[in-house]
């Protein structure tokens, strides 16, 4: 804006089209425009600034909000689970269990699952730098294990062939690297014999229920692979009745809770944690909230702050204009001339911040949308599209409200 000021009406082109600089009222109504600005450059500037937080904060609030919902989804595929890190050590979530008194209720299902590491890196695997994770070794979970799981979820079980695997994972910036590799090829090796990947892209699923996605890169093989191999991870994953709900999400809140007050420090263990669904959706429902409360609360207030401003600053100009509206009419302006002057000198000022503000917004979204995507992945499209339409039902009325009391105020005084 500060470009434009002193420059409008030399820089726009329209006064060396010396037939449409003279039409009409042209001349008149480019130097109000041009005047306007040179006044007003710095509130215009700030209406800009407000209105792109106005159409940021609005998008991506919205779209925050369904993006979590659909991602809580995912990660919490049981009721409950509990996850014993063993680091190798001869130890597995059972015992562990037993040892800490824990009860089985008749009301729950259950499904025990353990991850395997074998020594083996994701480079060595795929024959391709992955720098971000070259030194991350993939985790194996058996068949039978992850069947498990499926028949506890109420899924169809999977069957896989000796020389076939499952490939498991669901963080952004290494599945979709994966996916591009399984395109062109869907085999691997692994201790020296070739596997053919059954899924032709990573599948995309937590292994037991937690707060954010779990799986960087997990292999579902056949049993007889890990038979000598240690156990990394032990995981008891649960499903209970809607009955007794609150009653289990106490049992594995008090498990969660005694661990991180050292309790099982005797066990010598290197941690024990468990999350229940119920939980993890109560502790993600006050963040989600709070963050569509404030993109809402900032956008409407900053939209209706900016269109409020606009249409003062173009009232108060109409008092200051009136001796020249006069002096037009004298000279023989008609009175649809006059309107249609007011029309698009409103016009062209409400719509100044407003497309400066759009290219903006435009790219913000896009920055900020691809940093949210590396950890959840967000459908903007929705969001983008009511918060359009909430700008301009919000836009038109007010432009609209503005152009009739401008016009009024000049018919009433000429």
């Amino acid at each position: 804006f500060y470009l434009l000021k002193n420059s409008l009406v030399n820089n726009s082109g329209v006064n060396k089209n010396k037939k449409l600089y003279f039409k009409g009222l042209t001349i008149f109504m480019l130097k109000q425009i041009n005047s306007k600005v040179n006044t007003n450059f710095l509130s215009m500037a700030l209406i800009c600034i407000m209105l792109f937080i106005t159409i940021v904060a609005l998008s991506l609030g919205i779209s925050f909000k369904k993006g979590s919902e659909a991602a809580l989804e995912k990660l919490t595929p049981f009721d409950a689970s509990v996850v014993l890190y063993t680091n190798g050590e001869d130890k597995n979530i059972e015992d562990i269990l037993n040892k800490v008194h824990f009860k089985k209720s008749e009301n729950e299902k259950y499904a025990i699952c353990n991850e395997y590491t074998i020594g083996v890196k994701i480079n060595q695997l795929f024959k391709k730098e992955l720098q971000a994770f070259k030194d991350l070794q993939p985790t194996f979970i058996k068949i039978s294990d992850y069947n498990k799981m499926l028949k506890l979820k109420g899924e169809k079980e999977i069957q896989l062939n000796n020389n076939e695997i499952l490939l498991l994972s669901n963080k952004i910036k290494l599945m979709e690297p994966i996916n591009e590799i399984l395109k062109v090829n869907n085999k691997v090796h692994i201790k020296g014999k070739e596997y053919l990947i059954k899924n032709h892209k990573a599948i995309e699923e937590n292994i037991y229920t937690y707060d954010m996605t779990n799986t960087y890169c997990t292999i579902i093989i056949n049993d007889n692979f890990l038979s000598h191999s240690k156990i990394y991870e032990s995981i008891l994953n649960v499903m209970y009745s809607q009955n007794h709900r609150e009653e289990n999400n106490k049992k594995y809140k008090k498990i969660h809770d005694d661990s991180i007050k050292g309790k099982y420090e005797s066990l010598n263990i290197h941690y024990l944690k468990a999350y229940s669904k119920d939980v993890v959706y109560d502790s993600s429902k006050g963040l989600t909230t709070t963050i569509l409360f404030i993109g809402i609360y900032l956008g409407l207030v900053f939209l209706i702050s900016s269109m409020a401003i606009l249409a003062l600053q173009q009232l108060s100009e109409a008092s200051d204009s009136m001796e020249r509206y006069r002096v037009l009419k004298r000279i023989g302006a008609t009175e649809t001339m006059i309107e249609k002057t007011i029309f698009i000198q409103i016009f062209i000022y409400f719509s100044l911040p407003v497309l400066l503000a759009l290219i903006h917004s435009i790219i913000g979204i896009i920055l900020v949308n691809d940093y949210v995507s590396r950890f959840n992945k967000i459908d903007i499209k929705f969001s983008v599209l009511m918060t359009i339409l909430i700008f301009f039902i919000v836009y038109i009325g007010y432009f609209y409200t503005t152009y009739l009391a401008y016009k009024n105020m000049v018919k009433k005084n000429i």
